[in-house]
């Protein structure tokens, strides 16, 4: 399989990270399944969102590389179930309070099935985000020990490619 990327002269350009923290501190190449995704990545901006330079295509072969397939296979992975509890238990008090405090019951009904269906919405959101959450920062390197522990080199998504 053929993807794609497109490189950045300096890291620094991509003005994605904000935080302060390294959110790629294991250095994973993320590739484009498609040129069509990669094209969102293909221009430096400035600031002010004038293009500043055009980066470099790169393609790569990954057809040698064993690669876990994070939307079928996730939930076998405990760095998924550590991350799905971890959000859980930080949401499930609001939404907790929330139907308490809520008088209207057509609003706390609303508020009981958010809960009921807490784990299968956060579950979306991965799948919508491509499993970014679980690739970055210090959960970067947790999934890559269990990963490369079941003899994968990177793992895939609808979207993405990600090689350690």
């Amino acid at each position: 399989m053929t993807v794609y990327r497109y490189n950045c002269k300096n890291r620094q350009d991509r003005h994605f990270n904000t935080t302060g923290r390294e959110k790629n501190p294991n250095m994973v190449k993320f590739y484009a399944t498609s040129l069509e995704h990669a094209e969102g990545y293909k221009y430096i901006y400035s600031r002010a969102g004038e293009v500043i330079y055009e980066c470099e295509l790169e393609t790569a072969d990954v057809s040698g590389i064993k690669l876990f397939d994070m939307e079928a296979n996730a939930a076998q992975l405990t760095t998924y179930k550590n991350y799905i509890t971890e959000k859980a238990e930080e949401q499930r008090p609001m939404i907790l309070k929330l139907i308490a405090e809520e008088k209207r019951k057509k609003q706390r009904t609303y508020f009981e099935q958010s809960l009921a269906n807490l784990e299968k919405d956060l579950h979306q959101t991965l799948v919508l985000h491509q499993f970014q959450f679980l690739s970055n920062y210090e959960r970067q390197t947790e999934l890559i020990n269990e990963l490369r522990s079941l003899g994968f080199d990177g793992y895939f998504t609808t979207k993405e490619v990600a090689v350690f």
